[in-house]
């Protein structure tokens, strides 16, 4: 439903040739219903958060996966922990495999679409700190491509701030003023694991690239 409503809200009219990132597993779906709308081919990002030690929760950076892995780290958020020696690099590689997994779970052996001179549409189901999708969009931006435009259903007022300026457009259906997390804006049963993600992209396979 998230999708389709914001999907609705976009136009192909300023965007020549777009194409469609999405951030899975969340993001895929929303992303499906923006490439339909917008008739553009579709392909992912995949973005992983580097959380702090002993804190899951608690993302100080994020890498992106790709032929040339780029990695973002708060800075703030970093010198508010105890690193220990080595930490970052071991989690970074830990996260680096990990995405590569769901890319040859989602992707195969496809590679990734050229951005180049591309008006990238950057889709994900939400943001709250803005972490994952300030280290996507800089991933993105070494990329060379003609535009970033930036979709999310829900983000938090303090991410729009961030990434706003980061951007060169950002279509978010609701802005959270409290410190509410993202997940708070859906139901339990719209968690996705990595079949349902797949059953979808099996389902969206003409936008595939």
């Amino acid at each position: 439903m998230a999708g389709q409503l914001i999907a609705s809200m976009m136009t192909a009219d300023d965007l020549d040739q777009p194409i469609v990132l999405g951030v899975p597993r969340g993001g895929v779906p929303v992303a499906i219903e923006v490439a339909k709308q917008l008739g553009a081919p579709l392909d992912l990002l995949i973005v992983r958060r580097i959380a702090a030690p002993g804190q899951p929760d608690m993302g100080i950076g994020a890498v992106v996966y790709g032929r040339e892995p780029h990695t973002v780290l708060d800075d703030d958020r970093v010198a508010q922990f105890t690193i220990p020696p080595g930490y970052l690099e071991d989690e970074r590689q830990r996260q680096l495999a990990e995405a590569e997994r769901r890319w040859r779970m989602y992707r195969g052996t496809a590679p990734a679409i050229d951005l180049k001179g591309r008006n990238v549409v950057l889709v994900d189901d939400g943001v709250t700190t803005g972490i994952t999708l300030r280290a996507a969009i800089v991933a993105i931006r070494k990329a060379s491509p003609k535009s970033i435009h930036l979709v999310v259903p829900v983000a938090s007022a303090k991410a729009v701030a961030l990434l706003r300026p980061k951007v060169d457009g950002l279509t978010a259906l609701h802005i959270l003023e409290t410190a509410s997390k993202v997940s708070d804006f859906y139901d339990a049963a719209d968690v996705l694991d990595d079949e349902a993600v797949n059953r979808m992209l099996n389902r969206a396979a003409v936008l595939l690239n």
